[in-house]
Formats: C-alpha cells, sequence, structure tokens
C-alpha cells in the first residue's frame, strides 16, 4: 500500500482533472501504465508516475480541440482586419423539397420521393 498513490494526489502532481486522467487512462495511448482500483478506489503504483506524466504529455484529448478553435478564431480575426473573407468549404447543393399541398412534385431522384411516386400510381 506504501507504494500507491491515490488518483486525486497523481492528478494533483500532474496538473490535470481526475475525469482527464480517467479519459487519458482509457484511451489508446501506447505506454500509458494501468490504474490499480481497489474497493473502488484507484491507486497507480509511485514507480509508474513518470511514465504516466510523458504519457500524460501524450495525450492531447481537450487540447487539440482548443488549439483548432484558437486558430479559427485568429483566422476570423484576421480575415476582419484585412477584410478578406476566410475560405469556406463547398457545401453540396440541396435537393429541392416538393410542396406537399399544391405543386407538381418536383423533388429530386431520391428514394422516398421514388416510392412515394409509385404508389400514387
Amino acid at each position: 500500500m506504501k507504494d500507491l498513490v491515490p488518483q486525486k494526489r497523481v492528478a494533483a502532481e500532474l496538473g490535470v482533472s481526475r475525469s482527464s486522467l480517467w479519459r487519458a487512462s482509457r484511451s489508446a495511448i501506447l505506454g500509458f501504465p494501468s490504474p490499480v482500483v481497489l474497493r473502488a478506489r484507484v491507486y497507480w503504483v509511485r514507480s509508474d508516475l513518470p511514465a504516466l506524466r510523458i504519457a500524460m504529455d501524450r495525450f492531447q484529448g481537450r487540447s487539440a480541440f482548443e488549439a483548432e478553435r484558437r486558430h479559427a478564431k485568429a483566422r476570423a480575426a484576421l480575415a476582419e482586419a484585412t477584410g478578406l473573407k476566410p475560405k469556406r468549404r463547398k457545401q453540396a447543393s440541396a435537393i429541392p423539397q416538393p410542396d406537399l399541398f399544391d405543386a407538381p412534385d418536383t423533388a429530386g431522384p431520391g428514394g422516398a420521393e421514388r416510392a412515394n411516386r409509385a404508389r400514387r400510381c
């Protein structure tokens, strides 16, 4: 028991939340030491702490999301400052919806529309 460190203390030493620590342990990171669970309490072996620190550095988690968000904000601010519009992806053209009451059916060749037309004939 002396060489086991509780999850709360490990999270404090690494500077992450307990949920981030648990999320990282469940991800597919190679070399992430597995925790020891005793009576519904989570511990890590003290000798595994350096490997745990290295694995947490490799774990991207929310940091990848936050980095992309910061880049998007910076691109939008730059576009606004220079007067250029940011590049947007082309969206697929939408298939027009048929009018359900008076207009003739002008929908694209979708599966449901084709089946409805076959039933009406």
